[in-house]
């Protein structure tokens, strides 16, 4: 018996030199557990530990063997859950792993760095249609492990597809705030502000991408397509002016002009157009020359303020040689425009010639000297724009005054609408449409006469009736495509109310229609025709049309 026990012992010995300290510790942890049915418990820190060894030398599929029979064991063990996961992944089974991190993650949401893992595994291409478990695995990261890398990695991931464009805007807008200089950052966001078609912003951020040394061929292409159109560009305009009347009004003009445009930045745009314009009667006839510089600026992707200043000479007093009393040149413009979702606002401010006459154009002087006319409309409107399934929709009422020379302030207010209503389908040869358009105005005097009287109408040349109202119905067609030639063309009668100083009110018949031409000839170079003709109550008969040539470099 005495020689038994030493050769057990002499036994015991030699195995626990042969073996790690880990199994023996692992031992002296078994002796330790309770002694109630540990059965389980036994098997499952067996399993745990055969695990965790295996891994520690890359022996992955037997890690998974272990894994596997700890989580059948207990299903509750996170470390068992866990690694399960990780020797998966490891292995190159990536559904498994994806799978398990689902289960693990569902029980324990804690654990940023398994969330990160799987939200990077279901990123692949090959997962997809898990775009949206994907972020949200992201921002479970995240939650509990905030850093740049990953948050970029996430917004890569909502800018690939369209609808989660914004959210990417958001999520690269928090890592430029840490980090102002990531070119990464600017580079996913000229493609997230292309997608939500935001060109101005998208190619500022294209142009900051490339500063930093981040510009891919991805960007550099989209760069290059959204440059397009706004390079300097310059043209030469012709305009055409016909009016006749028995009553005055009748006035002819044409002008003549050289126009350019240039982007300063991808936000602001600049044009000015100069020249010489000649208009004359019967009677008289006058010819100055004329600018208008104006710009654009656009401080978000949905917004743009549009402005205008210039002077057209034909409001100089030749007489007196000096501006004012209503007869200067001068004409402005300010608006700011935002897209909604379903409509475009553009509030804003005018003051223009007046076309009405000769008298109400350039002014004229009466029997005693006195200048008459020269009136200029000052207005400020609405413009509200939308587009629905049957029908396009145009609405802009105003409010204003007329000024003119030796006369108070004509107010005024009124509307203007048109609707556009498809008609039948659209094909290649071009869409039908049935037109509505709705003019209303109102002025306070009626200063459509020609001499200096004190009663009315009273001097002014410009059409002013106490009520006008215009409805035309046009027959539409429209045919071609953008970067080809495009036209279009509606025609169609009207129906008009007059009520002034001289009549109590009259029903007038009336019409008119538009015609426009745009032809781009090569990627450079286009020219463009647009005539419109009207008859205003039973006054005049107008016909205007522009030509115009620009070559875009």
């Amino acid at each position: 018996m005495k020689n038994g026990r030493a050769a057990t012992s002499q036994w015991f010995f030699i195995f626990a030199r042969g073996s790690s300290m880990r199994f023996v510790s692992f031992c002296v942890l078994l002796m330790a557990l309770p002694g109630a049915s540990h059965a389980g418990s036994l098997k499952e820190s067996w399993y745990l530990y055969r695990g965790r060894s295996n891994m520690e030398i890359k022996n992955y599929r037997a890690a998974i063997e272990a894994f596997e029979k700890a989580v059948e064991i207990n299903p509750e063990n996170r470390e068992a859950q866990r690694s399960l996961g990780l020797a998966y992944d490891n292995e190159g089974l990536t559904d498994k792993a994806v799978s398990q991190f689902d289960n693990y993650l569902a029980k324990f949401p804690d654990d940023g760095e398994v969330a990160l893992r799987q939200a990077q595994m279901l990123t692949w291409s090959r997962y997809s249609y898990r775009h949206a478990d994907a972020a949200k695995y992201y921002q479970m990261a995240l939650k509990h492990h905030e850093d740049n890398n990953t948050r970029l990695q996430y917004a890569n991931l909502l800018a690939s597809r369209k609808e989660t464009s914004q959210d990417a805007i958001r999520e690269y807008n928090q890592i430029l705030k840490r980090n102002p200089n990531s070119g990464a950052a600017h580079r996913g966001l000229a493609k997230a502000y292309a997608w939500n078609g935001e060109s101005d912003l998208a190619l500022y951020h294209t142009q900051q991408a490339a500063k930093l040394g981040a510009k891919d061929s991805e960007t550099a292409s989209l760069e290059r397509n959204l440059s397009q159109g706004r390079g300097p560009e310059l043209g030469t305009r012709a305009h055409l002016l016909s009016q006749s009347s028995h009553d005055g009004f009748d006035l002819s003009g044409v002008r003549l002009s050289a126009l350019g445009g240039v982007g300063l930045t991808p936000f602001v745009s600049a044009r000015i157009e100069a020249g010489m314009e000649s208009f004359w009667n019967n009677a008289s006839k006058r010819g100055a020359g004329f600018f208008e510089l104006g710009g654009q600026f656009r401080p978000g992707g949905r917004q743009a303020i549009d402005w205008m200043v210039g002077n057209h000479g034909v409001g100089f007093d030749a007489a007196t040689g000096v501006f004012g009393n209503g007869g200067d040149g001068t004409v402005y413009f300010a608006q700011y425009s935002v897209e909604l979702e379903s409509w475009t606002v553009r509030p804003g401010f005018r003051r223009d010639l007046r076309y009405d006459s000769y008298m109400a154009l350039v002014g004229q002087r009466g029997s005693n000297g006195t200048l008459l006319g020269a009136a200029r409309d000052n207005r400020v409107y609405v413009q509200v724009e939308g587009q629905g399934s049957n029908a396009e929709l145009q609405l802009t009422p105003y409010v204003g005054w007329v000024s003119s020379a030796n006369a108070s302030n004509n107010s005024m207010f009124g509307v203007d609408a048109r609707v556009k209503f498809p008609w039948g389908s659209s094909s290649d040869e071009g869409q039908w449409s049935l037109l509505s358009l709705t003019h209303y105005s109102h002025c306070e005097r009626d200063q459509s006469g020609f001499s200096l009287t004190t009663t009315a109408p009273f001097g002014g040349g410009y059409f002013s009736p106490d009520q006008y109202l215009n409805e035309s119905v046009r027959v539409g067609w429209t045919s071609g495509s953008e970067g080809k030639s495009q036209w279009q063309v509606e025609v169609g009668p009207a129906i008009q109310y007059v009520k002034d100083s001289q009549t109590s009110g009259a029903w007038l018949g009336g019409g008119g229609g538009r015609f426009f031409y745009v032809h781009t000839a090569s990627k450079s170079l286009d020219w463009q025709v647009d005539a419109e003709l009207e008859r205003v109550s039973d006054l005049y008969m107008r016909l205007q049309a522009d030509l115009s040539l620009r070559y875009h470099f």
